[in-house]
């Protein structure tokens, strides 16, 4: 890996409120890359969910997803076309590395939030469970071969498969589990009808979430955070973003990183320079080198921008 990396994550950084990438963003991403930067994708995303956008910018390498539990190298080139069919192992997470949480402890989470108003989604070694998604929240995330997502129709912790679709009865793994709320994500948030009652309801969802998130710190070993507002994720409590960039990049020299959650924050708080989204909360703000613009008014770009201008980048 490059001795200079540019950690980026996702989801209210590099995308815009209706899942893009800017012209601009991307031109500021290949900038740094021919200046000798690893542009290092980091989500709370499944990788599956980040392949797109993996492909769209033409990356190599791997990308970090799950906050950090699943690190994925993709089978493609660098100008994002496949060099050859991609081959489905009997399990993607074999050849990568994938933090798993204990089957039990995943059951508890399970039940925890079975009696509340909650989607309810797992991250698997396999791609995506969900075992309820009443709001939608990740109904426009389509599957990327060598994953998969599966609906299921009750809370019982799902199997692996084998070639014919059957049931082994051997426990699929799962590195995250994540509680969303009604209007979780962000192209929710920009099609609200009564901006008001929306925001008063989703102050509502944000304190069960809370307690929820307290609820889980009680188990022990775990590490609950919201990557998003009306999102939580779940991981291993050694487990975060940071963690996933220093196991890809061991030897990095200067290290960039971008974001606006929360889950962002280890990660901004080691870099040699971090940056803050202007959409970002406070918390996360007050924490950063520098605080960028919105990423619908192409924050990341304007990031790059600066660091360009003010000397803050190694050639």
């Amino acid at each position: 890996m490059n001795k200079k990396v540019f950690a980026c994550d996702m989801d209210g950084t590099l995308l815009d409120s209706s899942g893009r990438i800017s012209p601009a963003n991307k031109q500021a991403l290949e900038l740094l890359r021919q200046i000798g930067y690893a542009v290092l994708l980091v989500s709370g995303r499944h990788p599956m969910l980040m392949l797109k956008s993996y492909r769209e910018l033409g990356l190599s390498g791997p990308v970090i997803g799950c906050n950090g539990a699943f690190i994925y190298l993709p089978q493609d080139s660098a100008q994002g076309q496949q060099r050859e069919p991609p081959k489905k192992p009997a399990n993607p997470a074999e050849q990568n590395h994938f933090e798993a949480l204990p089957t039990g402890l995943v059951s508890q989470l399970v039940e925890l939030a079975r009696p509340y108003p909650l989607d309810v989604v797992l991250d698997c070694d396999c791609g995506l469970i969900k075992l309820r998604d009443q709001f939608s929240a990740f109904e426009n995330y389509p599957a990327s071969p060598p994953f998969e997502i599966r609906q299921q129709s009750d809370y019982r912790l799902p199997e692996e498969r084998d070639r014919d679709g059957n049931e082994t009865g051997k426990k699929i793994r799962v590195c995250k589990v994540v509680f969303a709320a009604e209007g979780a994500g962000y192209q929710a948030k920009k099609h609200t009808e009564n901006r008001e009652e929306k925001e008063i309801q989703s102050r509502k969802h944000r304190a069960l979430l809370e307690q929820l998130q307290q609820r889980v710190l009680e188990f022990g070993g775990l590490y609950p955070v919201f990557p998003e507002y009306l999102f939580l994720d779940i991981v291993d409590r050694n487990i975060n973003k940071l963690v996933g960039v220093q196991r890809v990049a061991q030897q990095t020299k200067h290290l960039i990183a971008i974001g606006d959650g929360e889950n962002d924050i280890p990660l901004l708080q080691a870099a040699n320079f971090s940056i803050a989204m202007g959409n970002a909360p406070d918390k996360v703000k007050q924490l950063a080198h520098h605080v960028t613009t919105h990423h619908d008014d192409d924050g990341l770009a304007r990031a790059v921008e600066y660091l360009e201008n003010n000397g803050l980048l190694l050639f």
